[in-house]
């Protein structure tokens, strides 16, 4: 097994129907395929056919009449397809990594925050400031140690299941095929 759980030896192949080539792309983008945005909705039901096993894609292929096909076409989209594959697996993975160590930040830093207090207390000075320093150290040491935790265990884990969705499909073949 790799760092990502998925058995590396075990794939599956996939495949959507579309009825034309716009089914992928976003209706509010103008831009020409090659730099058209992929549409939510072929996103979501992407993830839906890769999320249905833990095991990588090996053949991901979009189902499409015979009549409305196009070569030149297809190897437009593919290659967009891969692109976008590519820079979000690459960009979540990145923020998944800006999570953690901010993460591992908070928590260091609530921690000080504490053992200020904690020290603060331990001198037992009675003067206002001191005083004012305890209530100020001490819950936000508590905040920014649960903040921090919270965004380690559950942001972590939602950008995962991003992750695990781009992983499964980053060196998959696409093939266009016939749907008839």
């Amino acid at each position: 097994m790799n760092k990502n759980n998925h058995i590396e030896f075990e794939s599956r192949d996939i495949g959507i129907w579309l009825d034309d080539y716009n089914d992928m792309f976003s209706d509010f983008d103008p831009r020409p395929y090659a730099d058209r945005a992929l549409s939510d909705d072929f996103i979501s039901e992407l993830k839906k056919v890769c999320n249905e096993s833990e095991y990588k894609v090996r053949e991901f292929n979009l189902l499409i009449p015979e009549k409305v096909r196009n070569v030149q076409m297809e190897e437009v989209v593919v290659k967009r397809i891969e692109v976008h594959i590519k820079r979000h697996y690459q960009k979540i993975l990145e923020r998944k990594k800006t999570i953690r160590k901010r993460s591992y930040l908070m928590i260091f830093i609530g921690l000080l925050c504490m053992a200020i207090a904690s020290y603060i207390h331990k001198l037992q000075a009675k003067e206002f400031v001191y005083t004012v320093l305890i209530i100020c150290f001490e819950p936000a040491g508590w905040f920014l140690v649960w903040t921090g935790l919270d965004d380690l265990l559950s942001i972590t884990k939602r950008k995962t299941f991003e992750l695990d969705f781009y992983y499964k499909l980053h060196n998959c073949k696409i093939n266009f095929r016939n749907s008839e």
